[in-house]
Formats: C-alpha cells, sequence, structure tokens
C-alpha cells in the first residue's frame, strides 16, 4: 500500500506535464489533438472576401501615403572632409543632419556650409547614426 501510495504523485506530476507539454505543441489547448473541436467556422461567423479585400486597399492606401509622407522627409548625416587637413588634426572632418527627400538635395543643402570640403550623406538611421547627436542641424 505504501508503494503505491508514493506513485500516486509521481504520476500526478507525469501527467501534468504530459499536458503541459501538449499545450505547448497545440497552441495553448488543453483537450489533446483529436478532443479538439473541428477547425471549419461557423458560418455566421464568416468573413466576406469583398469587405476583406476592400478593408485591405484602404490599407494599403494608409501605407502608402505614411510611406510617401516619410520618404519627404528622411533624414540625412552630411560628412564633410577636408582633403588638405590630415585626419589626425582637428577641423578634418564636420558632421551635419538635415531633412531632405534624397542624399543629393541633402548635400546641396550643406554645400554652401562646407566650402570646398568633399561632402558624403548617408541615412541617419543608418551605420552612422550615432553620429546625429553631435551633428550640426541645418533646416
Amino acid at each position: 500500500m505504501a508503494c503505491g501510495a508514493s506513485s500516486l504523485p509521481a504520476a500526478r506530476a507525469e501527467d501534468e506535464a504530459d499536458r503541459a507539454y501538449r499545450r505547448s505543441l497545440v497552441g495553448g489547448w488543453t483537450l489533446p489533438p483529436s478532443d479538439q473541436p473541428p477547425m471549419t467556422p461557423a458560418t455566421d461567423t464568416q468573413i466576406d472576401l469583398f469587405t476583406w479585400a476592400r478593408d485591405l486597399e484602404r490599407e494599403n492606401k494608409r501605407i502608402a501615403k505614411a510611406n510617401e509622407e516619410r520618404a519627404r522627409r528622411r533624414g540625412y548625416l552630411v560628412f564633410a572632409t577636408d582633403p588638405a587637413v590630415s585626419p589626425d588634426d582637428p577641423g578634418y572632418r564636420e558632421v551635419y543632419a538635415t531633412e531632405a527627400r534624397t542624399p543629393n538635395q541633402a548635400v546641396a543643402k550643406i554645400r554652401p556650409l562646407a566650402g570646398g570640403k568633399r561632402l558624403h550623406a548617408y541615412l541617419a538611421t543608418g551605420t552612422y547614426r550615432d553620429e546625429l547627436a553631435d551633428a550640426r542641424w541645418v533646416a
């Protein structure tokens, strides 16, 4: 009797572990896969494809408008380097930040401030995003 009483908690623990494992496999179902309800939805809860397509079109238009607005206001970092100065000397590199549609427009904004320096523009979210904190803002 003592032997049977000690195996009961072990069997419960094993059963709980088995249920938890099945739940993780089946996406949270507490029933084994053979006892789950069928996957076909009731007809009153089925989606209307025409309504879904119309909603999808509306969503795509909203996303396109947001992307267009985002492209109009992209942030760029423009690096101005002076070829006459050694890279180790101060004043070799200046960093500017601006908003523009394209890298060429960003360079065109900075060119009057940089004099005869070489200019290279990069998106502010890219590799050089850490430079943004020290960049000089140009509207």
